[in-house]
Protein backbone atom coordinates (compact mmCIF):
# COMPACT_ATOMS: atom_id res chain seq x y z
CA UNK A 1 0.00 0.00 0.00
CA UNK A 2 0.89 3.67 -0.88
CA UNK A 3 2.02 5.55 1.86
CA UNK A 4 -0.14 8.42 0.85
CA UNK A 5 -3.13 5.92 0.41
CA UNK A 6 -2.45 4.93 4.29
CA UNK A 7 -2.39 8.89 5.61
CA UNK A 8 -5.60 9.45 3.48
CA UNK A 9 -7.01 5.94 5.00
CA UNK A 10 -5.86 7.46 8.17
CA UNK A 11 -7.70 11.13 8.05
CA UNK A 12 -10.91 9.47 6.86
CA UNK A 13 -10.35 7.18 10.00
CA UNK A 14 -10.43 10.03 12.19
CA UNK A 15 -13.21 12.51 10.58
CA UNK A 16 -15.41 9.48 11.15
CA UNK A 17 -14.16 9.13 14.87
CA UNK A 18 -13.96 12.84 15.17
CA UNK A 19 -18.29 12.92 13.71
CA UNK A 20 -19.31 10.61 16.28
CA UNK A 21 -21.12 8.74 13.37
CA UNK A 22 -20.91 4.78 13.27
CA UNK A 23 -18.67 3.01 11.07
CA UNK A 24 -21.42 0.79 9.81
CA UNK A 25 -24.01 4.06 9.64
CA UNK A 26 -20.88 5.31 7.41
CA UNK A 27 -20.45 2.47 5.28
CA UNK A 28 -24.41 2.19 4.70
CA UNK A 29 -24.97 5.53 4.31
CA UNK A 30 -22.27 5.35 0.93
CA UNK A 31 -23.51 2.39 -0.54
CA UNK A 32 -20.45 -0.17 0.69
CA UNK A 33 -20.24 -2.79 2.82
CA UNK A 34 -19.07 -2.19 6.31
CA UNK A 35 -15.96 -4.98 5.54
CA UNK A 36 -15.47 -2.81 2.58
CA UNK A 37 -15.20 0.24 4.42
CA UNK A 38 -13.09 -1.56 7.39
CA UNK A 39 -10.30 -2.18 4.53
CA UNK A 40 -10.43 1.32 2.54
CA UNK A 41 -9.70 2.26 6.60
CA UNK A 42 -7.00 -0.22 7.36
CA UNK A 43 -5.51 0.96 4.27
CA UNK A 44 -5.77 -2.72 2.28
CA UNK A 45 -7.20 -0.94 -0.32
CA UNK A 46 -7.19 2.47 -1.28
CA UNK A 47 -10.54 4.59 -0.85
CA UNK A 48 -11.80 5.53 -4.58
CA UNK A 49 -12.60 9.36 -5.21
CA UNK A 50 -16.30 8.56 -5.10
CA UNK A 51 -15.70 6.94 -1.88
CA UNK A 52 -14.45 9.87 -0.61
CA UNK A 53 -16.58 12.68 -1.59
CA UNK A 54 -19.82 10.27 -0.27
CA UNK A 55 -18.16 10.23 2.95
CA UNK A 56 -17.57 13.88 3.04
CA UNK A 57 -21.09 14.57 2.51
CA UNK A 58 -21.54 12.12 5.42
CA UNK A 59 -19.87 13.55 7.41
CA UNK A 60 -20.62 17.31 6.24
CA UNK A 61 -17.27 18.04 5.57
CA UNK A 62 -14.85 19.14 2.63
CA UNK A 63 -13.41 16.25 0.98
CA UNK A 64 -10.43 18.06 0.56
CA UNK A 65 -9.54 18.04 4.02
CA UNK A 66 -8.58 14.08 4.35
CA UNK A 67 -5.70 15.44 1.37
CA UNK A 68 -4.82 18.21 4.05
CA UNK A 69 -4.31 16.06 6.54
CA UNK A 70 -2.94 13.64 4.45
CA UNK A 71 -0.07 15.79 3.34
CA UNK A 72 0.24 17.45 6.71
CA UNK A 73 1.20 13.92 7.62
CA UNK A 74 3.71 13.05 5.05
CA UNK A 75 5.56 16.44 5.24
Amino acid sequence: MDITDQAVAEAVTSAIDCSGNKRKAVASAIGISETTLSRRLNAHRPFRVRELLRIARVLQVDPGRFFEKAMEKLS
